[in-house]
């Protein structure tokens, strides 16, 4: 399999200061002259125990044990795999990687990915200016709509929303002048071939754009809303392909990372104006599902954002049967789920507009428990005139209880079915089931008791800390069994020979596939001063 050459890499690291990279994940303060410390973006913690130090550009959690440089943390942090950290750092720092010993065929499959993704970023630059420099009155028609629903020019901006000009071939136009063939911008969906036949036409005309991004920020498709003149959808998407799949895909991913990663929490919303309108009001961890039902890539996407979803999706039937799919989705996937409920007929967008930014951040705020939203759900919409209905309701709430364990919030829904079926609620209690099996708290460990267990006991540690802070020391290390036997634990063995190897900078050429290895040699090179010495 072709690598990234060892050059790119090094480029790609010198050119990524971890503790800027680290400061759009969590806040950072400095605590020495090589040392700044903040809250873990890796886990929930409350004192902060992630560490870096500056000089040797590494990171060191000593709550989860987790270690490295700037590509594992964006490894762990966004659940890239290695080529995908360094290709969103490269991206990032405007550098070309170069492959070792790649397959052509696979090289030439990459090349043309990444020819397709330049005329799609081409076309939002100029849908984007013809909307900021109207000349139709169609365009003119899209910025009205666009301040109708409160939707300011800086945030216009920022996620790039244009208009498709009216004309039958505007941007195919533009695209030749640019160097791209007909068959270029019809391969990305740019344009088409009309059913009924003639001359290719462009596929977008007379409406909204909304670019829609992957988490690297690069246009891979577009959502297109028609205005209240027009005819056809209300919708037009890009066509499904190798580079867009609207079930795969989070509106507003790329600007909303940063923020979900540092609060712990990504809230999610239907549509593209409900995104933008929560972003404009300060709610920056905000992502849309494009106006489809959740799906289960999408599931996976939001929990590589964040642990905790905030579903705050319109406040009528469809919004209610939606949300109650998403949360049954995100409970077995691992991911918290709350709930903002919203006013009848009510989406974000129109809340933002009628009570503020400020009320609308005070309901996020204030979500409830999933399990409470589905049994309040349940009861307001269930029939329970007759016995037969309560019966129905029964059944429906038998699958929700059987997910809360024994507590207070468990026994006051009890009470409230209780009530809506006028029963005593000893009654319900018997009815409904709880969890089989409840996580037993003295068998648990934490992920850093689970982590630390990976590392050698005795005074292998206290050893190697003194080998990473002294090169001649480090120069010293014996070799072979000799090595062995002063190392019997594999991984102390492995990090004496690394550390032996680069004494003048144990730093130097961390592997990028070995993350225990990693972990454990950050960890002697971030403790403090004095940590680690024997006596």
């Amino acid at each position: 399999m072709a690598r990234y050459s060892e050059d790119s890499k090094r480029r790609v690291r010198h050119a990524t200061d971890l503790v800027e990279l680290a400061r759009e994940y969590t806040e950072m303060r400095q605590a020495g002259n090589d040392r700044f410390v903040g809250l873990c973006p890796l886990h929930d913690e409350r004192t902060p125990s992630f560490t870096i130090s500056p000089s040797k550009q590494l990171f060191k959690c000593f709550g989860c044990d987790a270690g490295g440089d700037v590509l594992s943390l964006v490894q762990l942090k966004e659940g890239f795999d290695f080529p995908a950290a360094l290709e969103f750092l490269a991206r990032r720092a405007g550098i070309d990687l170069r492959r070792e010993g790649e397959d052509p065929g696979l090289q030439a499959r990459r090349a043309r990915r990444a020819r397709e993704l330049v005329p799609l970023d081409r076309a939002a630059t100029f849908y984007a200016a013809h909307l900021r420099s109207p000349r139709s009155a169609e365009a003119v028609h899209a910025a009205e709509y666009l301040a109708s629903r409160g939707i300011d020019e800086s945030t216009q901006a920022r996620f790039a929303i244009g208009f498709a000009p009216v004309q039958r071939d505007a941007l195919l136009r533009a695209a030749e002048a640019a160097g791209f063939s007909t068959r270029e911008m019809t391969e990305v969906g740019l344009a088409h071939r009309p059913p009924a036949g003639g001359p290719v036409q462009d596929r977008f005309r007379g409406r909204l754009m909304f670019p829609v991004c992957d988490i690297q920020g690069r246009t891979v498709g577009f959502g297109a809303r028609k205005l209240a003149s027009a005819r056809g959808p209300k919708y037009v998407n890009s066509p499904a392909s190798v580079i867009f799949s609207k079930s795969e895909l989070l509106y507003g991913a790329h600007h909303a990372r940063a923020a979900a990663a540092r609060s712990g929490s990504v809230i999610v919303v239907e549509g593209y104006v409900d995104a933008l309108a929560m972003h404009q009001a300060g709610i920056v961890n905000t992502v849309a599902l494009m106006g489809t039902a959740v799906s289960e890539p999408q599931i996976y996407a939001l929990k590589r954002l964040a642990p905790t979803v905030v579903l705050m999706l319109d406040g009528d039937d469809a919004g209610a049967q939606a949300t109650d799919r998403a949360g049954a989705l995100a409970r077995p996937a691992g991911l918290e789920t709350l709930v903002v409920a919203l006013p009848s007929g009510a989406d974000p967008a129109a809340l933002v507009q009628r009570d503020g930014a400020a009320a609308v951040r005070e309901r996020v705020a204030r979500p409830i428990a999933f399990a409470r939203f589905r049994v309040e759900y349940h009861v307001a919409r269930a029939d329970v005139s007759t016995a037969e209905g309560k019966d129905r309701l029964v059944r429906e709430l038998r699958d929700v209880f059987a997910s809360i364990p024994s507590s207070a919030v468990r026994e006051e829904l009890i009470t409230l079915v209780a009530e809506h079926v006028a029963v005593e609620p000893s009654i319900v209690r018997s009815w409904m089931p709880t969890p089989e099996t409840l996580p037993d708290p003295g068998l648990e460990r934490s992920a850093a008791d689970a982590r630390s267990s990976a590392v050698p006991d005795g005074p292998a540690p206290h050893l190697l800390a003194r080998c990473a802070a002294d090169p001649e020391t480090a120069a010293a290390l014996p070799s072979g069994s000799a090595l062995a036997d002063l190392f019997p634990d594999a991984l102390a063995r492995r990090a004496a020979e690394h550390i032996r190897a680069h004494a003048a900078n144990p730093a130097a050429d961390l592997p990028d596939d070995d993350h225990e290895l990693v972990s454990f040699i950050t960890s002697l090179l971030t403790a403090p001063i004095g940590a680690g010495s024997e006596g």
